[in-house]
């Protein structure tokens, strides 16, 4: 189980994917919610062409982004991901294609959140009604925590709720990989 996205994930991603997906390096623009210290960011940062990273904890972007500012291909912003995301991804073209790391909740310490303890659910909303491409990578971590309440309320997230959140798009791969769901999604012929 992994604790942040790697390199050795990417490949074995892109390995599983490869019924599906051609050539995984289409997938050039990195969308990251939940960036806290930046250890996937580090790792994965020079496979992108164009990475957008979202904090909502402010001390965790403050302490993060100075380190940062010489990774011109990064635009790390302080905000909440279901306000962010979508301003982000109006300003992709229909032919970019995405890679799409999903991570940001509530958990404890220096971390924050908005009215949602876990908002993926509505994230997975927001790519579907806002992402222009004609395919997506999504990958979704902590899957343990699916349907359960600890410190943090993820009672309401669930396989079915995310399956429910996409109506533009087909999921033609759905996995779980050690602890993170990996998907590959169409958009459904209109």
């Amino acid at each position: 189980m992994g604790q942040w996205l790697t390199s050795n994930d990417l490949n074995q991603y892109s390995e599983m994917l490869s019924e599906y997906v051609e050539d995984v390096n289409e997938y050039d623009t990195f969308v990251e919610t939940g960036t806290a210290y930046g250890q996937s960011l580090v790792q994965i940062h020079p496979f992108f062409n164009k990475i957008f990273t979202v904090e909502i904890s402010e001390k965790l972007w403050s302490w993060l982004n100075p380190q940062i500012q010489n990774l011109k291909h990064v635009q790390h912003v302080l905000g909440d991901s279901l306000v962010e995301i979508p301003k982000f991804l109006k300003s992709l073209s229909k032919d970019e294609k995405v890679f799409f790391w999903l991570d940001a909740h509530w958990s404890q310490g220096l971390s924050s959140k908005n009215e949602y303890d876990v908002p993926l659910n509505q994230e997975c909303v927001i790519i579907d009604n806002e992402y222009l491409g004609s395919s997506a990578i999504i990958v979704i971590d902590d899957v343990r925590m699916f349907g359960t309440v600890a410190n943090e309320d993820w009672s309401y997230i669930s396989h079915d709720s995310i399956k429910k959140s996409f109506k533009n798009f087909n999921i033609l791969f759905s996995k779980e990989v050690d602890d993170r769901l990996l998907m590959y999604i169409e958009r459904k012929e209109k």
